[in-house]
């Protein structure tokens, strides 16, 4: 038996191979402990690399939006989570007599009806719909030359700005 000399107490090997073959049980044990935690709670989790943000979207005007396939509509905000970084497909489609005037990606105006994106973070995401517009030139035969356009007197002839869908009566 070999003998080990320590401050002048001579100490057999074999003791201090049990007292480091104690001491790496004893790590060993709490590692464990503190990665399988005690019973009746989940297991320790190391933190993820990937961060989980949302995105809201909303639509302004006559149409709905689909983010990712999702319908987003007038009036009610739409709430996803997502994990960063995230590809959204934005598709637009306008109501009768509307027309897709663009997205609004955070503030910044985006244009297309159908686009993908990247965003990585909280993102605020609005498709702007338009009501169409229509110029109407009216001229007549009248010798007077006056017309009532919806009830209004107009001097013939005359350009009146309409809405798509909208009645014009017109008498001369």
């Amino acid at each position: 038996m070999e003998l080990v000399r320590r401050r002048g107490a001579v100490l057999p090997f074999t003791y201090i191979a049990l007292v480091i073959a104690a001491v790496i049980i004893v790590v060993a044990l709490a590692v464990w402990l503190a990665l399988t935690g005690p019973r009746g709670q989940l297991p320790l989790t190391p933190p993820s690399s990937e961060r989980v943000s949302r995105v809201w979207a909303s639509a302004r005007g006559c149409g709905f939006a689909l983010v990712n396939g999702t319908p987003v509509r007038a009036g009610g905000p739409l709430e996803l989570n997502f994990t960063e970084p995230a590809t959204l497909v934005l598709e637009a489609v306008p109501c009768r007599c509307w027309r897709f005037g663009g997205w609004l990606v955070n503030g910044t105006p985006i244009a297309g009806a159908n686009t993908t994106i990247t965003v990585a973070g909280n993102t605020t995401i609005k498709a702007l719909f338009e009501r169409i517009h229509y110029t109407v030139y009216i001229a007549a035969n009248s010798s007077q030359g006056v017309l009532l356009v919806n009830g209004s007197q107009v001097e013939a002839p005359c350009t009146i700005e309409a809405a798509c869908g909208s009645r014009l009566y017109v008498n001369a």
